[in-house]
Order: structure tokens, then sequence, then C-alpha cells
């Protein structure tokens, strides 16, 4: 940045400071062609008090002074200037990626500054990203000239922390939070709930405590059975002009669903309203999961207050067809499970006690599960010992897991847990998870059709921080003969899952070993808003499988694209998460246009009326729009 620039300004006190803390650059033609009025020679001194170095036109600023001297600034040019400190960018991880490049990095106290930022005219022309998170959508941060809005130290509702996360509802335990809360936050209104509070899924954090918020939700949120849902209910934002506005869900529903999936592209989101129920919430240590967080719960069954979800960490010796060769041969073969770290875990949510409509969720956790039996799912594979004796184990350990606080009322047998689930312990699960058997509260059995799913990983945050992930959704149904009836199928899914198996093998034969982290599987319902990956009027049933990757991996971006290739022609209907990686895949505008065409028409609708000027679009969104 300021490279064109033929003006120098010299400080007597040359370069000898530049060697001291770590270098930042400003680019001084920020204040002086944007803001002529200024006397230079006060900014001059301002920011020599606090170990600036004047050579050119480029400043170099010592970091550990860099809050102050735009303390500084701002304070003493309030009329002219804005809450920023200007500087080129060191290599900031946008997923896999490192980047530089020119920006202005602001960080605004309140929503006052929020709206300096947006009316400035020397800055109408930038785009509007928030930075903080390496987790952050791929396509956050790809603007040669960006302004990039730091919520480090954005007090949002004056000096009263306990403010910071209201209450609104306590019946409905309706939550108010804004941008700036700390998320591990315990006392105030925070504490009211059992564990801390975790912010909807596109959370752009700042330090991992402070956060700002750019989108509600690459998942998307709806408010009806069998949904996946944030449980959003209001979104206040500042639009491209600085003017505040809000989506409220009770007085337009479609608007808000469609703003609520916007992926950063039509404001600067403030302040989010959301339904938390009073239950056991999943909280980590790691940026990425928390990032990722997302509550699929199906309303008005006791199995519903049920999540499972299941983690596959092969860790580069794995050959997954052979596990699913099992499913035909009913033994494991060339297949060593010791080298594999699989993960398993229930998650049992409890109703708000103000609910009376449903009973406590601890009424259903003393009864028992009770499983089909093996053949019955798997026919070909009766009278196998071996295959019978293993889903015996998998069947205990989820009992075990299942009824942890209930360990003296409960079958002696489910003290038995095995060391580890193998991935054939992981399809059979699959397989197995709508076949189990609840006590409803009329003392009759009933049948769960599917579950929903919370992500939970807390073992990511000892490994490489930054990760390459791509996240494909599948609907699990298809037509039977009659076309106006549809029916249960995972077949596609499986399908997915094997050929994903294949495909390691043959990449580690080769030493190219494309998923050296982890490989997880759900099943879910589905979601009303437009751009969800999970979009669906009918279908209730979704399985995600997300395929994750630490940085180093070699050829990620040639594995994903080649298997995502494989993977369509299986399913043509398949859908990348927007909120994971996808730019890199072949043709896959073409494909989201197809797949998401309505929904990509209410976004197109939205960021009108709310961006005319494309300052919050991305790129990707920005091509995903052209016709």
């Amino acid at each position: 940045m300021g490279a064109g620039h033929t003006k120098q300004y010299h400080d007597s006190d040359d370069d000898d400071n530049d060697s001291a803390g770590e270098k930042v650059t400003l680019d001084m033609s920020l204040f002086t062609d944007n803001m002529p009025t200024i006397d230079k020679s006060e900014i001059f001194g301002i920011l020599r008090d606090y170990g600036i170095s004047i050579t050119t036109h480029i400043f170099h600023i010592i970091v550990q002074d860099m809050e102050k001297a735009c303390i500084a600034l701002a304070n003493k040019f309030e009329d002219v200037t804005l809450p920023i400190i200007a500087k080129e960018t060191s290599a900031f991880t946008n997923w896999s990626e490192s980047q530089r490049f020119p920006s202005l990095i602001c960080y605004p106290r309140n929503k006052h500054d929020l709206v300096k930022i947006l009316k400035h005219p020397g800055f109408m022309g930038n785009k509007i990203g928030l930075l903080g998170s390496t987790y952050s959508s791929e396509n956050m941060f790809g603007h040669s000239e960006t302004i990039l809005i730091n919520f480090l130290h954005f007090n949002a509702f004056g000096e009263d922390e306990e403010k910071r996360a209201i209450i609104v509802d306590k019946k409905n335990c309706i939550v108010s939070i804004s941008a700036g809360c700390s998320i591990l936050e315990k006392h105030g209104a925070l504490g009211i709930l059992k564990d801390p509070m975790l912010l909807p899924s596109s959370v752009i954090f700042t330090d991992g405590q402070y956060t700002g918020i750019s989108a509600t939700g690459s998942h998307g949120c709806s408010f009806t059975e069998g949904s996946v849902s944030d449980r959003i209910r209001k979104i206040t934002f500042l639009d491209a002009e600085g003017k505040e506005n809000v989506l409220d869900i009770d007085k337009d529903e479609k608007k808000l669903r469609a703003g609520a999936i916007g992926l950063g592209s039509y404001g600067i989101i403030t302040e989010l309203q959301f339904k938390m129920e009073r239950e056991t919430l999943v909280v980590t240590e790691s940026h990425y999961w928390t990032l990722s967080q997302m509550k699929y719960h199906l309303h008005n069954r006791p199995s519903d207050w049920i999540s499972f979800e299941h983690y596959w960490w092969p860790f580069g010796s794995v050959s997954l067809s052979d596990a699913f060769q099992c499913l035909k041969t009913g033994r494991l073969t060339n297949y060593d499970y010791e080298q594999d770290k699989v993960y398993c875990r229930i998650v049992r949510y409890y109703r708000d006690p103000y609910d009376k409509k449903y009973p406590y969720f601890e009424k259903y956790s003393k009864s028992y599960i009770y499983p089909d039996e093996p053949h019955n799912i798997f026919p070909e594979l009766k009278g196998r010992k071996d295959y019978t004796y293993y889903f015996q184990e998998v069947l205990v350990w989820l009992r075990k897991y299942f009824f942890m606080e209930y360990e003296d009322k409960v079958d002696p047998r489910l003290k038995i847990i095995p060391e580890r689930i193998t991935p054939l312990g992981h399809v059979l699960i699959l397989k197995l998870l709508k076949q189990l058997q609840f006590w409803s509260e009329f003392g009759k059995p009933k049948i769960s059709t599917y579950f929903n799913a919370v992500h939970y990983l807390p073992m990511v945050s000892a490994l490489p921080a930054r990760l390459n992930n791509v996240e494909l959704c599948f609907k699990a149904s298809s037509k039977t003969a009659d076309p106006s009836v549809e029916r249960e199928s995972y077949d596609n899914y499986f399908r997915a899952l094997n050929e994903l198996g294949v495909r390691i093998q043959d990449e580690a034969y080769y030493g190219r070993f494309p998923v050296n982290l982890c490989v997880e599987s759900r099943i879910c319902g589905s979601s009303p808003c437009p751009l969800a990956p999970c979009y669906s009027t009918q279908s209730k049933k979704f399985c995600f499988l997300d395929i994750i990757s630490s940085i180093h991996t070699p050829s990620w971006k040639h594995f994903g694209n080649e298997f995502f290739q494989v993977i369509k022609s299986i399913d043509p209907n398949v859908k990348p998460s927007l909120g994971k990686q996808w730019v890199h895949i072949d043709g896959i505008y073409d494909h989201i246009r197809e797949v998401c065409k309505e929904g990509l028409a209410e976004l197109k609708e939205l960021q009108q009326e709310y961006d005319k000027d494309g300052r919050f679009m991305t790129p990707a969104i920005t091509k995903l729009f052209e016709d």
C-alpha cells in the first residue's frame, strides 16, 4: 500500500528505532490524502510519542504501543479521524493459504465507531471484512484493499460487562448477545445457563475470548420440526451505509432465514437474539470447532434430546475399504485398527424446566436401548460370530455412555467398554441409529428414525492449528416407483463413504495421504434456510460427510476436487457447505447455481436491499450471483 505515492515525510530521528520490536507499516497517505485538513505535524508528534519512526510516507510502528497510539490519534482527531490503525498485513491464514495484502485494520470501540468507518468518504470504495480467526470462511479475506474490523476493543453495552449478554425472555431462555461479548464469561446473565454459552456457527474470533460476528451460520436456522437450527430470532446489523437494520422472526421470517445464511454478504452483525435451551452445552477450547458448532435438534420427541457424533482419526495408515469389505465378509482383513483413534459420543439435552409441554429428559434416560438384531440390519451376516460379537461391543459402548449417570441401574454388561471403535463400528453405528428404541411417556417402545449432531472435538487444539476442510451434504431419501412417495435411503451416503475409503487407500499407497486429521459423519434434519446445504421443503433427513485435514497435507486440493467429481456422479444433488472449502473444485459455481438456485435468488434480493455497492460481498458470493 502506498507504493505509487511520490510524497515523502522525513523525521530527524532517522531509522534507528526500527530495530526495536515488531515492525508494522502505516501508510501515511491514509491521513494525508483522505484527510487534507489535518495538521500533519500534530500526527507526527502523537505517533512519535508511541515509538513511531517516520522515514518516508510509510511509518514503522512498534507493536507494543500500537493500541495506545491508535487511541491517542482517535482522541486527538475525534472529528475527522477513525478508530483505526493501518498496516500492511503480515501473512495471515485464510484456511490453508497464507496471504499478504494491503488493508486497514480498525478497532471500533462501539457502534458509533462502526458507523464512522462505514460512512467515511475516504473508505467508501473499500470492502469490509472481519479480522481475527484463522478458521473463518475461506472467502472472507480475498480483496486487494479491505477494511478489516477487529472487535477486540468493542464495548457493546458500556462499561458494565454483565450487560453484554442479556436474557430477554427467561421463561423461554431467549438470549440477546452482542459483538464483543466474551464467549467464556460465566458471570452475570450468562450465569443463568448451566454452561458457558456458545455463539452460532460462523463466529469470527479475535483472540479466542472476544468475538465479532460476520454471519450466523453456513448451515442456516429455522424454527420448525425436524430442522437444523441455531434458533435465531432476531439479527441487528449495520448495512453498507451505516444504517442499523433489524431482521425479526416475528415480522419477516423468510427474510430472516435468507439473511441468516448470508455469509457476511450484507452487513456487520452487531447483535443476535436466539433461543437457548437449558441444556448441557458442548464447550470446546478449539477455535475451529467453536466456529463450526452446530446443533442439530429435532423437536417434540424424547429421542430428539440425544445427539450422536462419530469421529474417525486414521493417522495415515488406514485402509477404510478393508473395513467396508467387512460388510460383505463379516471380518476385518488387512486392517490394523491399533493405528486409529475413533471417538463416538452421546450428548444428552435437557428440556427447559419452564417448558411444561415436555417432561424432563431424565424420565427417559432410565429406560434401556433395545436395538434390532444385527442380522436383521445386515441379513448377509447372519450367523457370523465375529461380526455379531463386535456389534455387541459397539452397543455396550453406546449404552455405557448413554447411561453414564445411571451405572447402578443398568445391566452389568454395560461396564464392558472396548478400547476403540474402528471404521467397521462407524458403519454399523450409522446404520444402527435409526433402529434404536426409546420408551415413550406412555411406556411403549418408540423407534427413532434419525438423530441430530453437535460438533465436539477438543483434541483438535493439540494438532496443527490450520486446517483444510470440505463438507458434503446428502439427501437421505430417494424416490420409489411411485414418484409421489419417498422412502428413507442412505445408499448414496454409504457409497460416498466407500469411495472415500478406496481413494484414501490409493492416496496412501502413493504416499499422498490426504486426510491425516479426521473424517466426521453425522445424520441430521433439514433446514428451510435457502443456502444451507441441507435446505429442503420436503426431505427431513440429511447426511453429512466432513473431511478435515491439516494444512501440511500434500495434494489436498487435487484430492478434494477429484473426490467431489466422483461423488457428484453418485449423487448429482450433493451440496457443499458454503462455510467450508469449495472454491477450488472444478465446475463448483455452476453446480451450486443449479442446486441452490432458489436460495441464491433470495440472498441476491437481500444484498440489493442492504448492500447495493457490494461492500460486504465476498469474491465467491459475487461470482455465484453472476448469470
